[in-house]
């Protein structure tokens, strides 16, 4: 039996990374990251650590806290590389950082006109 994390992923990653369709690769990385770039995850916009940090690891895998980012953009995201745009957050990730009290978290991880 899958638990909650398959179903997750599954439904975050349905419509391909918003890193790719906003920012498409060129040729050359394209070529060279091709696995990278063909390996779906899902990436939660308020990272766990943050759930529980504020006693909310029950909302782990809550709809609304995710975004399909490719292995490549992922890296680049999570290493400050390359942040994902503040403005690529679906509205419901905003509602959900509001509701659990961590919209601060989103200004602070998530790139504002800096793309």
């Amino acid at each position: 039996m899958r638990g909650p994390a398959f179903w997750w992923k599954r439904e975050v990653c349905r419509t391909g990374c918003v890193m790719c369709a906003a920012f498409p690769v060129d040729k050359s990385t394209r070529q060279l990251r091709r696995a990278q770039l063909e390996n779906l995850q899902a990436h939660h916009v308020l990272a766990r650590r943050h759930l529980k940090r504020e006693g909310k690891s029950h909302l782990d895998w809550a709809d609304g806290n995710g975004i399909c980012l490719c292995e490549y953009h992922h890296f680049r995201h999570e290493n400050a590389i390359q942040r994902v745009p503040f403005d690529l957050l679906p509205q419901e990730a905003v509602e959900f950082a509001e509701y659990v009290g961590l919209p601060w978290v989103l200004e602070r991880e998530y790139a504002r006109d800096e793309q």
